[in-house]
């Protein structure tokens, strides 16, 4: 039997809930299956697109509303070279909607064919048509017939060559992306897609981006994340009063984060008391800090037959968590925790909780042993090389760190020398999410090399244009091919495109000067 697709939008129940259905021809049985499912959903969730969630290489057309396949992919890259592109996904509630057909090819922009430079001529055209508020003008083949398909624009301006900083552009993505954000924020303050999981990385990251604005239309939305977390490490501890969710470095490090921000804007002490507390919950979580007994355990249980000086728990590391004898993660090491620790001890340095300084010192020395290229390590063994794939964005936590503390000014420049290095073509291909190592990694050059970052800022700008759609969230671009998927961004369904908008808009939040991490001081207050 053949199969005919075609696209469908479904209007599900009073508060609208939408999404889109592939129909397959002899399987009606399946799309009622899909139809029920997406009934069930909360009205408060956003249905995530699954248009061919196993190909990554749809590239996205901004504020037009639509994905397209094209040919010639730059490798690890949100570019393609091609000259063309077909339509094959469309948004819901976007322009796109009404005006554009699957399969419609796209062959030009503003009565200018794209010659080979498809992505560039389209966010060139996008941010041209944003500057005066100028419709933009697709030239498509539809079924083998020319047309032109006129978008009207709103007028945001165009990007300033200091982007993000002095750019109203640059101001205005980052509050409607904060909007965004704060239209999914739940009643409990969380942002996560699973509103019973116990992570909070996704609500931290939104928080910072609110308080980044300094906008006091956040108000709420920032103390609702507040009071989450203070919540969240009240209520959420073993009987020996140590955080009892998986992951738990994850938490403690951004929830550090947020929280030391944020007092550093508001000086409300009622945080202080859960800052002392993550403060000791990372420490606890350090690898120098396991005990005799589980450390014998897990060296014979992880040992290297091939390398008898193999030391599975090297002292001033970090894994997902607190390692116990059972551990049966794949692997120990987690460099980009390491990193984050290192974060999160100097913000809460700089609220006054007494943070071992001792052991920060003795952790920057051993990531001089274990990563002496500079270059973040994803494991902590001494002298690793400096040539990882996924590496940007955990070297740009680390890079952070270095900025914060700014006492090792020749491991720093070897540092700032992989950024710069790696930019090209490790930008968008960190492990696991390509839009959290974009932004760690561009963070880093900010601090490191304002010289290096206004170059890398002014190279992708044509993909900022392109990954923002028309209500201010953000998508991902093909970039991260390794496995041939895009693992985090695009896949990751329990955070929808919540993931992507927070982490691009905490790159558009150097727009201000407000964020101890992203250079600011502490003289901004939150409105209260």
């Amino acid at each position: 039997m053949s199969s005919v697709r075609s696209a469908e939008k479904l209007n599900l129940g009073d508060e609208g809930i939408r999404c889109e259905r592939i129909i397959t021809a002899g399987r009606g049985m399946v799309a009622l299956c899909l139809l029920l499912l997406a009934s069930l959903a909360s009205a408060n969730e956003e249905i995530p697109w699954n248009e061919d969630t196993d190909d990554p290489t749809l590239i996205s057309l901004g504020i037009v509303g639509a994905r397209v396949k094209t040919d010639h992919l730059v490798p690890n890259r949100p570019e393609s070279h091609s000259s063309s592109g077909i339509v094959k996904y469309i948004f819901t509630n976007g322009p796109a909607e009404e005006k554009l057909k699957l399969d419609d090819e796209i062959v030009g922009v503003n009565g200018k064919r794209f010659n080979h430079n498809f992505s560039r001529r389209m966010g060139a055209a996008i941010d041209a048509s944003e500057a005066e508020g100028e419709d933009i003008v697709l030239d498509i083949l539809r079924a083998g017939k020319p047309m032109s398909v006129r978008f009207p624009t709103p007028k945001c301006g165009s990007f300033s060559r200091t982007y993000p900083a002095k750019c109203h552009k640059s101001t205005v993505i980052l509050e409607e992306a904060c909007d965004w954000l704060a239209r999914h924020q739940r009643p409990s303050g969380k942002l996560e897609g699973d509103p019973n999981s116990g992570y909070l990385v996704l609500t931290a990251v939104a928080g910072l981006d609110w308080l980044a604005t300094g906008n006091p239309k956040y108000e709420k939305n920032i103390d609702l994340t507040v009071n989450y977390m203070l919540e969240y490490f009240t209520k959420e501890r073993t009987p020996e009063g140590h955080l009892r969710f998986g992951l738990a470095g994850w938490q403690v490090m951004y929830g550090g984060m947020f929280l030391s921000e944020y007092y550093l804007a508001s000086n409300d002490d009622r945080v202080l008391p859960t800052l002392e507390y993550i403060n000791g919950e990372i420490n606890h979580l350090q690898f120098r800090n396991i005990d005799p007994d589980t450390r014998a355990t897990l060296r014979q249980k992880w040992h290297d037959p091939n390398n008898p000086d193999y030391e599975p728990l090297p002292p001033y590391w970090f894994s997902h968590e607190r390692l116990t004898v059972d551990w049966k993660q794949p692997y120990l090491h987690l460099g980009v925790n390491t990193a984050n620790a290192l974060v999160a001890w100097q913000l809460l340095g700089e609220c006054g909780v007494a943070v071992d300084r001792d052991n920060i010192a003795k952790t920057l020395d051993y990531i001089e042993v274990a990563s002496p290229s500079g270059q973040m390590t994803y494991g902590g063994q001494p002298n690793q090389p400096g040539n990882a794939k996924g590496a940007f964005g955990r070297t740009g936590v680390l890079a952070v760190a270095l900025h914060m503390e700014n006492r090792r000014p020749k491991y720093t420049s070897k540092v700032r020398d992989i950024l710069v290095r790696d930019f090209p073509t490790k930008c968008f291909c960190s492990h696991a999410s390509s839009c959290m190592g974009k932004a760690w990694g561009l963070i880093g050059l900010a601090a490191l090399d304002r010289k290096m970052f206004r170059k890398a800022m002014d190279d992708i700008k044509f993909d900022f244009d392109l990954i923002r759609l028309p209500d201010g969230r953000f998508v991902s671009n093909p970039g991260h091919l390794e496995r041939n998927k895009i693992h985090f961004d695009l896949q990751h369904g329990s955070e929808g495109h919540r993931w992507t908008t927070a982490f691009n808009a905490l790159i558009f939040s150097l727009s201000h000067d407000r964020l101890r991490l992203t250079g600011g001081g502490k003289a901004h207050a939150v409105a209260r």
